[in-house]
């Protein structure tokens, strides 16, 4: 795969730069595991967690048996969100309880708040201080900063929610904007960060999913707009998506498009999951968002983007 990148804004002076202070609240050591997945160490009443950077989960989520673990009691979901329609982990399985943190440490402060985490069992059971994830931070809880994901310094960084009209990224005077929406799903929580792509010249709503290995396309659209099937020549099985296990309903094919372009990127021979996404057109992933520093400004529903 290939990158070619136009770069929007352009003429802002190393002055204004200066002139753009931001307020920086934690900064935290940030890694890749075999999955793709971007990990942090968090704390959780106390309790040292890893967990996955996902801006694809409504509700941050953690594995039952850490839950038991770190003294957490199981609640019905309904009764915590008000939100009456269902919620899944990634293998599939419906979600009923989830978990009230009182005491949520990020780089070692405080995040002030009780925050709630969906209870599941798609995450690694003990010894919990292996370093594989016991769960994932989601955007309930990111959506109150702006955050940063620095995967060349291995670096995730959150700041004071704000913006410098004269340039809105302290490391570069050239950057790319990627505006987003948010999908509702009622009683005001977010269900993921949605943009507009296009992929081999057809216009695509896309979840930003930094949570998501693999970018995958719904069978549906790959259908109607390249009239793929399983059988179309290119197409290739992959087995499953990573972690279902729900009798193969999400069976993984692959296939070769010429372009993606998002935010005046241009990536080439782009490699895509098919498979059945329910109500999601795509999700678009680490292996294309990995290319790039990113600042998220999530009241601005905006990313500002450089190559890294």
């Amino acid at each position: 795969m290939t990158v070619a990148v136009t770069l929007l804004f352009m003429g802002a002076t190393s002055a204004m730069a200066k002139e753009c202070k931001l307020t920086q609240l934690a900064e935290m050591d940030m890694r890749e595991n075999v999955n793709g997945w971007l990990l942090i160490d968090i704390g959780v009443e106390g309790k040292a967690a890893s967990v996955v950077i996902d801006t694809g989960a409504t509700l941050g989520m953690i594995s039952r048996g850490f839950a038991d673990h770190a003294g957490l009691e199981l609640k019905p979901v309904a009764t915590r969100t008000g939100y009456a329609g269902s919620f899944q982990d990634w293998a599939g399985n419906y979600i009923k309880h989830l978990v009230d943190v009182e005491h949520l440490q990020i780089a070692g402060s405080d995040i002030p708040g009780t925050w709630s985490f969906m209870a599941t069992t798609d995450f690694s059971d003990a010894p919990w201080d292996d370093g594989e994830p016991v769960g994932v931070i989601g955007v309930d809880i990111l959506r109150h900063f702006d955050a940063e994901i620095d995967i060349k310094a291995g670096k995730f960084r959150l700041f004071k929610r704000h913006f410098c009209e004269q340039n809105p990224l302290y490391w570069a005077n050239e950057w790319l904007e990627l505006p987003f929406r948010w999908r509702s799903i009622g009683n005001n929580l977010k269900g993921g960060m949605l943009a507009n792509v296009v992929l081999d010249g057809k216009k695509i709503e896309a979840t930003l999913d930094t949570g998501a290995s693999i970018t995958v396309l719904d069978w549906k659209l790959a259908k109607e707009l390249y009239g793929l099937t399983p059988d179309s020549p290119g197409v290739q099985p992959l087995g499953q998506l990573m972690s279902l296990r729900d009798e193969g309903r999400h069976d993984l094919h692959g296939y070769r498009f010429k372009t993606l372009e998002f935010g005046g990127v241009t990536l080439n021979n782009v490699v895509m999951g098919l498979a059945d996404m329910g109500k999601s057109e795509m999700l678009l992933g680490m292996p294309q968002l990995k290319h790039f520093r990113m600042y998220i400004a999530f009241e601005r529903h905006t990313i500002y983007f450089t190559p890294k």
